[in-house]
């Protein structure tokens, strides 16, 4: 474990946003009133601004979220999960832009905060309090967005001053745990892996051309082959452990599986049914490992 903390580190993501939502608990207790209910049988949460206001720094905070865990692997309930240190400078490089977008988007947000207000009146109607609406100094400090980037901790880091029997003891739990937040990392490429060649498989032997007169069946995006390409590029880094097996399933997703766009697919039987086998060998191969 000791060599796994010269490999990877350990990435925490933390993005807060205000969420323009208030519980109107005079009109909650109106309606469950009116309706005979008990007070707490359902509550009426009022949407302060209109939701497009806040639809650019939702996108960012999805993109960010959506990027680090396709970046990283489980690790720690608290949400810290392992980075590779192959993947570093990439994530941390990626992760600059999505949050210079967000702080964009937040900036934009805050300079309309005073129009989205007056709007509010209008759409809320006798909803409407100001007291609702923080001004914009403590608005803008509801939203941010920080990368916690810490080393893996090791066993032999641990100096608590108790008795060496104790300590060994506590050492050797360290590092039982450490490998089974290890195994359970190493079990999550395989899944990622399981779960796009699964839907290549299902999208592409599910397909039926249309015609002039009859419209397609079980259509498939372009990101069907899109998702297998960037999983197969990223699979190397995530290979945390030198696994040889997944450096070969990697392998096997470029040579096999992405070298024809969608639209090649769709088009050619011969090739769907060819990348559709490929894929089901490679998921066979992973599933022999996750049963």
């Amino acid at each position: 474990m000791s060599v796994l903390s010269e490999k990877a580190m350990l990435s925490h993501v933390r993005v807060s946003a205000w969420t323009a939502r208030r519980i109107d608990r005079k009109v909650t207790d109106e309606v469950n009133e009116s309706h005979g209910a008990a007070n707490d049988a359902g509550r009426y949460n009022k949407l302060l601004v209109n939701k497009e206001a806040l639809a650019p720094i939702q996108s960012a905070i999805s993109a960010a979220r959506t990027f680090h865990y396709s970046r990283t692997l489980p690790w720690q309930d608290d949400g810290a999960r392992l980075l590779p240190a192959a993947a570093y400078l990439d994530y941390t490089a990626r992760l600059r832009g999505i949050r210079a977008d967000f702080d964009n988007a937040v900036d934009e947000f805050i300079k309309g905060y005073s129009k989205h207000v007056e709007d509010a009146k209008k759409r809320l109607g006798d909803l409407f309090k100001p007291e609702d609406y923080p001004g914009e100094a403590e608005i803008r400090a509801r939203f941010d967005f920080k990368t916690i980037i810490n080393p893996v901790p090791a066993a032999e880091d641990f100096r608590v001053a108790v008795g060496d029997a104790q300590a060994e003891i506590i050492r050797a739990e360290i590092e039982e745990r450490a490998k089974e937040q290890l195994q359970e990392a190493v079990r999550d490429v395989y899944r990622r892996v399981s779960e796009v060649c699964e839907r290549m498989v299902e999208k592409l032997r599910n397909y039926i051309p249309g015609n002039d007169n009859v419209k397609a069946q079980g259509i498939f995006r372009d990101s069907l082959v899109e998702n297998v390409r960037d999983l197969a590029l990223v699979l190397p880094a995530l290979n945390i452990t030198s696994d040889p097996r997944l450096s070969e399933i990697a392998e096997r997703m470029r040579r096999e599986l992405v070298r024809h766009d969608a639209d090649t697919l769709r088009e050619n039987e011969d090739l769907r049914e060819s990348v559709a086998d490929a894929a089901a060998a490679i998921l066979a191969d992973v599933s022999d490992f996750l049963a």
